[in-house]
């Protein structure tokens, strides 16, 4: 005996994002998007302080972390000759495990990361103009600049990590969304012996349900936070520290909890790792380059 029936299955699929940014979603598909809303971008950038032919270069890391940041990094990487370049952050937050994942090809790569901005001379990528000579020169800049909700899980992958007193970073509670699906199948079975066996089976549709949004760390991820932060010799009191704050909050922390929880490494600014005298020692910084004089 033969039998055809039509049966679902529901996926779940996890995306912690920032949860200030996931109220408005529906909202923002009709407006502009924001600069802080656009997906993190790498840029390699030399410096523009008169410094040629031998100048300190740092990798400009800027906008919201997403599911695919990681993987972008990881690609950016290999166009940098794998170098010992800073990461310069700057990001209002986003996707939790892509941000677990950078950090951690942060440590693996063995480079430091600070908090900042570039300030791009003449020619910035968001404008889609070619620098001069292929290269984009500019100078790292810490006022005003952010790196809040999980772009500070990214700050602690990084060996040496700076963040000056005239910029900010900032935590709070994590927003899960669970993202339901119905998959329907089509399915032909008979029954052997009293059990039925699969003769195939065809997927004929998919459905997507209601999401559902939930506020605080659930198990799995907080394992992966605390192993984190472990491995990365991050205090994991930042976890409840982060947790005292509304997912629609940042509550920007001190400099005293900053060497607190040891999400910084000292208190030099950032500029410090990018410092043109860097490339005037005898053994230059690993993050100079010589370049050949343009003819």
């Amino acid at each position: 005996m033969f039998r055809i029936i039509t049966l679902f299955v529901a996926l779940l699929a996890l995306c912690a994002g920032d949860p200030a940014l996931a109220a408005k979603k529906a909202k923002r598909a009709a407006k502009p998007v924001a600069a802080w809303e656009l997906p993190m971008a790498f840029t390699l950038v030399r410096s523009a302080d008169n410094c040629d032919p031998n100048c300190p270069e740092w990798i400009s890391a800027d906008g919201k972390v997403t599911p695919g940041t990681s993987k972008r990094f990881r690609a950016f990487l290999k166009t940098t000759g794998n170098r010992k370049l800073p990461v310069v952050l700057q990001s209002a937050g986003g996707d939790v495990q892509s941000a677990l994942a950078m950090g951690r090809i942060i440590r693996e790569e063995g480079l430091d990361a600070v908090v900042g901005w570039t300030s791009f001379e003449s020619c910035a990528p968001k404008a889609n103009c070619k620098p001069k000579n292929g290269v984009y020169r500019g100078r790292l800049q810490t006022r005003q600049a952010y790196c809040n909700s999980a772009c500070p899980v990214i700050l602690s992958g990084g060996v040496r990590r700076l963040a000056a007193a005239d910029s900010t970073v900032g935590v709070h509670q994590v927003t899960t969304t669970w993202q339901s699906e119905k998959v329907f199948y089509r399915e032909t079975y008979t029954i052997v012996n009293g059990k039925r066996k699969i003769l195939s089976r065809k997927e004929v549709k998919r459905t997507k349900l209601k999401p559902k949004t939930t506020t605080g760390i659930h198990k799995a991820l907080r394992v992966s936070l605390t192993d984190y932060y472990k491995d990365m010799g991050i205090d994991v009191g930042l976890i409840a520290e982060a947790e005292k704050t509304p997912a629609s909050k940042i509550t920007t922390l001190p400099v005293t909890s900053l060497k607190k929880f040891r999400l910084i490494t000292a208190s030099d600014n950032p500029r410090s790792l990018v410092d043109a005298s860097l490339c005037r020692q005898p053994t230059p910084a690993a993050n100079c380059r010589t370049t050949q004089p343009q003819t």
